[in-house]
């Protein structure tokens, strides 16, 4: 079913992809959808687009109002799986800094909602596809960010 859909897709005319760039593709995305720990963030009870909005305790104890609105969401028993889609997965510099703290910032949205569960969050670049899960440290230092 979604290989018939991603070719269905990847075959549109307007995105002007030669026969071999979509089967590339198509197999790159079904790869990255099929991993274990990404399953449940392609699931059906996953949900796309959500807005979060709240206040956040930042690391200095000062608290800041903030909002957004997530790529993609799913809870599971264990966890709540935060993904942010990126045309292009930053690897270093500023770009990756904003994303960072993006994540950190919906991080912490999503743990005063649930604070007994786990919060993973991933940046996924659209350009491989490929995936990064940052560490605690990577999202508690961008958090330290804000204000600063």
């Amino acid at each position: 079913e979604r290989r018939a859909a991603a070719a269905e897709i990847l075959g549109r005319d307007e995105l002007g992809l030669d026969p071999r760039r979509r089967k590339e593709i198509g197999e790159r995305v079904l790869a990255l959808i099929a991993q274990p720990e990404m399953a449940p963030l392609f699931a059906a009870s996953s949900i796309a687009e959500v807005s979060f909005s709240g206040e956040i305790k930042l690391p200095d104890g000062s608290r800041r109002a903030v909002a957004g609105r997530v790529d993609r969401l799913a809870l599971t028993p264990r966890a709540m799986l935060i993904a942010d889609f990126k045309t292009s997965l930053p690897s270093k510099g500023q770009a990756l800094t904003r994303a960072l703290v993006q994540l950190a910032i919906y991080r912490a949205l999503a743990r005063n909602l649930y604070p007994d569960l786990a919060i993973r969050c991933f940046l996924i670049g659209l350009d491989g596809p490929h995936r990064l899960e940052p560490d605690e440290k990577d999202l508690e230092d961008a958090l330290k960010l804000i204000g600063s």
